[in-house]
C-alpha cells in the first residue's frame, strides 16, 4: 500500500503554504495565496486574439482539487516546468467568479519549496547547550543537506543578550524534512 504522492512533502506543504485548498472558497476574491498540490488534467491553450500559449489544469490536494489557469506572462516563465502529476507549490490569486479558481502567478516543483522561499534557517541555542558534540552534529546536518539557504545559529545568554552567528557559506543548507529531522535530533 502506498500513500498519497504529497505525503512525502508534508513538511514543505505545512511550512510554505499560506492556505489550504479546501478553504480557498472562504477567502476574499483576489486573495493572494501559496498552495501545494499535484498538477492533473493539464491542457495547453492559446489566447484567442494573439495566440499566446497559456495553460489550465486542476491542482489536486489530498482531499480536494481546484481549477487553475496560468496566463501567458506567467506561462512564458513557468510553462516548461508544468508536468502532469507533478507535486508543485503555486503562488496565485483566488478568483471567486464561478466558484473558486486559481489564477497562477508562479509554479515551482514542491521539492524546491525550501530553496525557493526560504531566505535563512536559524537554530536557537542557549549558551550552556553549546558543546563540541552538538556543533559537530549541526555541522554534519548542514553538510548532509547542502544548499543555498543561509544557516544561522542564534546564541542566547543567561543575561537575556543574544547574538547571531553565521557560519561560512559552505554551511548553507537545503531546507527539507530530512534537515529538520536532523536538526531536531541535535537541538531538540
Amino acid at each position: 500500500i502506498s500513500g498519497h504522492p504529497l505525503d512525502r512533502f508534508a513538511w514543505e506543504s505545512a511550512t510554505f503554504s499560506t492556505a489550504e485548498l479546501g478553504k480557498l472558497g472562504e477567502l476574499e476574491h483576489r486573495s493572494k495565496v501559496r498552495v501545494t498540490g499535484l498538477i492533473t488534467d493539464l491542457r495547453k491553450l492559446f489566447t484567442k486574439r494573439t495566440q499566446e500559449a497559456m495553460a489550465a489544469f486542476r491542482l489536486e490536494g489530498k482531499e480536494t482539487s481546484i481549477d487553475a489557469v496560468i496566463f501567458p506572462d506567467a506561462f512564458r516563465v513557468f510553462g516548461t516546468g508544468l508536468h502532469e502529476n507533478q507535486p508543485v507549490i503555486v503562488g496565485a490569486e483566488v478568483n471567486r467568479g464561478e466558484g473558486p479558481k486559481l489564477m497562477i502567478n508562479e509554479v515551482y516543483p514542491l521539492q524546491d519549496a525550501g530553496k525557493t522561499y526560504a531566505i535563512r534557517l536559524s537554530v536557537a541555542l542557549d549558551q550552556d547547550e553549546v558543546t563540541d558534540e552538538r556543533l559537530a552534529g549541526l555541522k554534519a546536518a548542514c553538510r548532509a543537506n547542502k544548499g543555498s539557504v543561509e544557516f544561522i545559529i542564534d546564541l542566547r545568554y543567561p543575561t537575556g543578550d543574544a547574538i547571531s552567528v553565521k557560519p561560512e557559506s559552505h554551511f548553507n543548507v537545503y531546507p527539507c524534512q530530512a534537515l529538520m529531522d536532523a536538526l531536531a535530533e541535535e537541538v531538540g
